[in-house]
């Protein structure tokens, strides 16, 4: 036999570095798959028998009755969060205290989602992007600690049971003569919604909220006037618009002035009509009269608008 020249174990060698060096890829590529941020995919379309389950989630700095009843003045909201559990007896009611969601978010959520809230430095952030990823993973009602149901959660569908998503019109395009430019597209009430778990525009949502965090400063964040361009509510009006025109559906075929529920059949979609969430006095009792809200945010004692709001330290 010839022996082995040097050039001949020099190649051997090589070719052993190249081999283990692949089988490391393969290997570091099949972690990664498991590692990969889970809303960087798409959710499968809603199947068929989804429905919105039984659930009232909210949030709230305190989370059992008899600590509602301590509070005083404007902060005691203990006939708001009662009045979810009164009229709906069949329902689940949740309500998270910031402890409770910080741990939500932290098992229940990506790291980088959970990143993304610890990050937030006002309360009312965290409160935007905590309702959406808790009716993502739970489904149900969601709605803001400072509003009243006026009618049971039952009444809210009619006759589109069907419905996977139920909002309310805050207020219709063009008909607030501002020169804001949101105010030229219809917007949906983001303090009282319900879905069915894993709905598409949640995951949206998520995965869009937590994507702006990432890339903004805290200067930013703590700037309360752009609080609602991180995850309020015009973000969320453009899901469900996004959402709906891949359905071929939209909410621009909504009319001023309707006043009665209009059901999108392709998306399953059904959008209340204006003030069925923001009841007053004008309107209390009525058919499509589903529930009122303080906007304790306006309060010029504790409303984060002026400033009010719970800066995490």
């Amino acid at each position: 036999m010839k022996p082995i020249s040097r050039l001949t174990r020099v190649f051997a060698v090589i070719s052993s570095i190249i081999l283990v060096a692949q089988i490391l890829l393969v290997i570091r590529g099949r972690t990664l798959k498991h590692t990969l941020f889970p809303f960087d995919v798409p959710p499968p379309n809603l199947p068929p028998e989804s429905q919105i389950p039984c659930n009232i989630v909210q949030t709230y700095q305190t989370s059992h009755i008899d600590q509602w009843r301590l509070e005083t003045g404007k902060l005691n909201r203990t006939d708001a969060l009662l009045s979810w559990r009164t009229l709906n007896t069949g329902h689940t009611h949740i309500v998270l205290n910031d402890s409770e969601a910080d741990n939500f978010m932290r098992i229940e959520m990506s790291g980088r989602v959970y990143t993304a809230f610890a990050k937030m430095p006002l309360m009312v952030l965290r409160a935007d992007l905590l309702r959406y990823a808790m009716i993502w993973k739970w489904g149900g009602v969601y709605s803001d600690s400072d509003t009243i149901c006026e009618q049971s959660i039952n009444k809210w569908s009619g006759e589109y049971s069907n419905a996977t998503l139920i909002v309310s019109v805050e207020w219709y395009k063009n008909t607030i003569n501002w020169s804001q430019e949101k105010y030229k597209k219809t917007q949906l009430v983001q303090w009282t919604f319900a879905a069915s778990a894993n709905h598409p525009v949640f995951w949206t949502l998520v995965r869009r909220v937590t994507q702006t965090v990432r890339k903004t400063s805290i200067r930013d964040l703590l700037n309360t006037k752009k609080v609602e361009e991180v995850g309020g509510p015009e973000v969320f009006s453009a899901a469900v618009q996004e959402y709906l025109k891949s359905h071929g559906e939209s909410l621009d075929s909504l009319k001023d002035g309707a006043t009665d529920r209009v059901y999108f059949p392709n998306s399953r979609v059904l959008v209340l009509p204006w003030l069925s969430f923001a009841v007053r006095d004008s309107n209390r009792g009525t058919d499509l009269a589903f529930s009122s809200h303080k906007f304790a945010g306006f309060d010029k004692d504790v409303g984060w608008k002026n400033g009010k709001g719970k800066i995490i330290e």
